[in-house]
């Protein structure tokens, strides 16, 4: 026997008409049966339809909206990589050494995935990830895209962040800090482990003599809880790491500042130095030598800044998603309405992540100049 009961659900949350005679539903003209990862037509199965709770006109809408934003991200990521080639270029980079590059790649994977994923969601609304291997293949192949390029993005931030403490602590140190995050790259590893639960599910339906409703509920379990656990895991790394680079920013502004007082003679000068204009001095008068550690004191707090403000926005991001995996874990009544967390996740990821990033290497690139400071690789 299944996990749940064979008899079907007529309350006014199951979408079912009626009852019919075998105990299976007949479902309102508005609501279908079919569920991702846990779909609730088990008949190809042996078993009965027990409800139907996808609604399929909003579920064509949200994968319209995914379906425009995985195009509209595609080719923001698409003209980033470009101009992130260009810049690679003239600093006399390969295109492999240049990690923008990566990253641009992967999210243009994602986004051609994503947005085949939709089309097939579109096409034939009633195919669905954990049955149809189709769908489950396109959905692993996208979300495997999606995080191994997030994390390169990540260790490429962390790498520019860094990068501006090369006069304090050394380029040797600094490769060696920055060579420590790639064990980040373990934890896409594992979260593509999770997300190909579906397409394992889907390989194991074809076999008409399993007990489905047993397999996918437990499957589903195990996806939700994995989510929820790699995005925690995520999290916490990405704030325990942002904290350390702070504090690090914070003795590498105290050194500077220290050296930068003892060179020109006193704190008086020094804040006049600082701040040239308030104190009416010309950027001519400032010493070259001086300018050098000014504009370094000023790349540390800007970047002591995007490391605050990228923390902060990532971690209040991803303690929603935990919130929404685990619930979804937790209470059985949402279990058979994962499709709308699926579909909603495909909207947010490229227009939520993808296209913002493009956006950023695509202001990065155009900023950047023949002999500007670049990030360590």
């Amino acid at each position: 026997m299944g996990i749940f009961p064979p008899t079907c659900d007529v309350s006014f949350l199951s979408g079912c008409a009626e009852c019919n005679n075998d105990g299976s539903c007949t479902c309102q003209s508005y609501t279908t049966a079919e569920a991702d990862l846990l779909t609730r037509d088990q008949t190809y199965w042996g078993g009965t339809i027990n409800a139907c709770p996808t609604l399929p006109i909003l579920m064509y809408v949200l994968y319209s909206i995914a379906l425009l934003g995985s195009v509209f991200a595609g080719v923001r990521c698409t003209y980033a990589l470009v101009m992130q080639t260009k810049l690679a270029r003239r600093l006399s980079r390969r295109w492999v050494e240049h990690r923008p590059n990566w990253v641009c790649a992967m999210l243009i994977l994602s986004t051609l995935f994503n947005a085949g994923f939709c089309i097939d969601k579109l096409v034939d609304p009633e195919k669905v990830i954990g049955v149809d291997i189709l769908p489950s293949a396109l959905y692993a192949a996208s979300r495997s895209m999606f995080y191994t390029g997030a994390t390169t993005q990540i260790v490429d931030f962390f790498a520019v962040a860094m990068s501006v403490q090369e006069s304090t602590y050394g380029q040797q140190r600094i490769r060696e800090a920055l060579a420590k995050e790639h064990l980040l790259f373990i934890l896409p590893a594992v979260h593509t482990c999770v997300e190909c639960i579906p397409l394992v599910n889907a390989i194991l339906a074809v076999d008409r003599d399993y007990n489905m409703e047993r397999v996918q509920t437990i499957c589903l379990i195990f996806f939700l809880v994995g989510n929820a656990c790699c995005f925690s895991f995520g999290c916490t790394r990405l704030v325990l790491r942002a904290k350390k680079m702070l504090a690090s920013f914070e003795q590498s502004k105290d050194a500077l500042e220290s050296s930068y007082v003892v060179a020109v003679g006193g704190r008086a000068m020094a804040d006049k130095f600082l701040d040239p204009d308030a104190n009416g001095i010309s950027p001519m008068e400032v010493p070259a030598s001086l300018q050098t550690v000014i504009n370094d004191l000023h790349s540390l707090e800007q970047a002591q800044k995007n490391v605050s403000e990228h923390s902060k926005k990532g971690m209040q991001s991803v303690i929603v998603v935990v919130i929404l995996f685990m619930l979804f874990a937790i209470v059985p009544f949402l279990w058979d309405k994962t499709s709308y967390l699926i579909a909603v996740n495909s909207v947010i990821m490229p227009l939520g992540f993808s296209q913002e990033c493009a956006a950023n290497y695509i202001k990065s690139s155009q900023k950047r100049q023949d002999g500007a400071f670049t990030p360590l690789q």
